[in-house]
């Protein structure tokens, strides 16, 4: 079976829209992927007809597979440090590269996601959101904000505006911590199922 494509981007600085258009034995086929940035909303559309549609406040990326007659399509987003690359794979084969896909990217992802399975989610909110994103960011935050106040606005030492910048950082950026590693647990188990589903 021949397949051809043709691909017309629209990309605007926080949303990029990729329109592929796929002849299969001679019927055309409109494929739309939709992608904001800052919210981590996508969704994808067959000829107008909605086939996927979430929102990831963690966004790495995905892979969102489809079947077009009897042959396998996934529309492809793969986060490239700040910013994420786009592709359509036809039966395991890259459109824009017309090479068999690399999938080590997800992969990666997917040995992620069951190591933090092993060791379950209270340890990742506790461990990972509580101490390593929120009190490590709160004591760093402090740190730079008692660098400034005493080098940058010249101010007289006081061991107090210290600790009160210490205390209300460590009330504060804990709770984002755990939010964060909440955010973080949550999208990689709806991208690879529920811990209980996982073989480990």
């Amino acid at each position: 079976m021949q397949v051809q494509a043709r691909i017309f981007e629209r990309g605007y600085r926080y949303l990029a829209k990729i329109n592929w258009e796929v002849v299969v034995q001679g019927v055309i086929f409109r494929i739309e992927l939709t992608h904001r940035h800052s919210t981590g909303f996508r969704s994808l559309k067959v000829n107008g007809e909605l086939i996927f549609k979430d929102r990831d406040f963690f966004d790495i990326g995905g892979d969102y597979p489809f079947l077009i007659d009897e042959d396998i399509f996934i529309a492809r987003i793969v986060r490239q440090g700040i910013g994420f690359n786009y592709d359509l794979v036809i039966n395991g084969v890259s459109i824009t590269t017309n090479e068999p896909v690399d999938f080590s990217f997800m992969i990666h992802h997917q040995e992620k996601w069951e190591r933090m399975c092993k060791k379950g989610k209270q340890h990742y909110l506790w461990y990972s959101g509580f101490l390593g994103i929120g009190v490590s960011t709160g004591v760093l935050w402090c740190m730079g904000w008692t660098w400034i106040m005493y080098r940058v606005m010249r101010m007289d030492f006081s061991f107090y505006p210290f600790m009160i910048a210490l205390l209300i950082s460590l009330l504060i950026w804990p709770f984002f911590g755990m939010f964060a590693a909440y955010s973080i647990w949550h999208t990689y188990e709806k991208k690879f199922g529920k811990p209980e589903d996982q073989n480990i």
